[in-house]
């Protein structure tokens, strides 16, 4: 036995009071929106507020004669020719 028209028009306003739907759910954009300030918020707190307090970087080193390769992290330095100097 088919459902009469009138019996329909109850039911469809029975899921519109209860689920808050008709026929098609509604995309919920107050949840992605709040998450979406919350994290804007949070990004503007981290990098205007909390990071300019940060140490600033450490300085560039001196660079390097012309003859040097590499400097070794005890301070020698590797010269072209394969020799290892103490820096001067």
């Amino acid at each position: 036995m088919a459902p009469s028209p009138d019996e329909e028009a109850k039911v469809r306003a029975a899921r519109e009071l209860v689920f808050g739907q008709a026929t098609k759910p509604r995309f919920q954009w107050q949840l992605p929106a709040f998450t979406a300030a919350v994290l804007g918020s949070y990004l503007f707190y981290f990098y205007c507020i909390e990071q300019p307090d940060s140490p600033p970087p450490p300085p560039a080193a001196a660079p390097l004669p012309p003859n040097v390769v590499r400097e070794f992290p005890d301070g020698r330095l590797l010269m072209a020719d394969g020799s290892i100097h103490r820096r001067p």
